[in-house]
């Protein structure tokens, strides 16, 4: 039985779907040496991945709305936000409903908790279907930094300015990868950890949109 896991569909820095290239993970071939105990299988080689051009160019499943930055400064703050006061309004559908339920483990109160809504939001998107052919997408590892071969911004007034070194982090991308699971696995507990996938992450797993998280510096297990 394959699973298509669609992994990360991110706006700043990373982003997700996969399919393994030739080679899919074949889960059957790895033996726990006991059935009680938990197994842990990374999931790190060969991930397809795709960046858009530019924002102009992305599809339009997005986390949701944000202000668009007018206001450079080289060398503000990493973290600094010039246009945090800016109200934007939405044009387009958003997933953050469907999203924000990933979080509820960490709230106590039950009635602060999200219900998710009903549907499935990018289910008939192309690359997160099972026979999406990903071949022409770069192969990487994780972990993957798609900001770090650059190239770096030049001139006065970049989009990234120093406190971010410059670097080329903005933007949209896929990963995906293939897994293959064992038949004697369908009545056992299987979790998909993601870990710091930044951000504004989004999974989708045989088609299916199944959480996401918001932030980069925290991981996120997908049941």
């Amino acid at each position: 039985m394959k699973n298509l896991v669609t992994a990360i569909l991110a706006t700043l820095a990373v982003s997700a779907c996969s399919k393994a290239p030739d080679n899919p993970v074949d889960i059957t071939q790895i033996k726990t040496q006991s059935a009680s105990k938990r197994e842990i299988i990374s999931l790190n080689q060969n991930w397809r991945f795709y960046k858009y051009d530019d924002t102009a160019s992305a599809d339009e499943l997005i986390y949701d709305v944000r202000p668009k930055v007018k206001h450079f400064k080289d060398d503000k703050d990493a973290d600094s936000k010039p246009t945090d006061a800016v109200k934007v309004k939405a044009d387009k559908a958003i997933l953050k409903p469907w999203i924000l339920p990933t979080g509820n483990a960490f709230l106590a109160d039950p009635a602060k908790r999200h219900k998710r809504p009903a549907g499935n939001p990018g289910g008939d998107f192309k690359f997160v279907q099972h026979d999406f052919n990903d071949s022409a997408w770069q192969q990487v590892n994780l972990p993957h930094d798609w900001a770090i071969s650059g190239p770096f911004y030049q001139g006065e007034n970049p989009e990234v300015g120093g406190g971010m070194g410059r670097l080329p982090s903005p933007g949209i991308a896929w990963y995906r990868k293939d897994l293959t699971i064992n038949k004697s696995d369908l009545n056992k507990k299987i979790y998909l950890d993601i870990e710091g996938a930044m951000s504004y992450s989004m999974v989708w797993l045989n088609g299916n949109l199944v959480g996401g998280w918001p932030f980069g510096y925290q991981g996120k297990i997908i049941l």
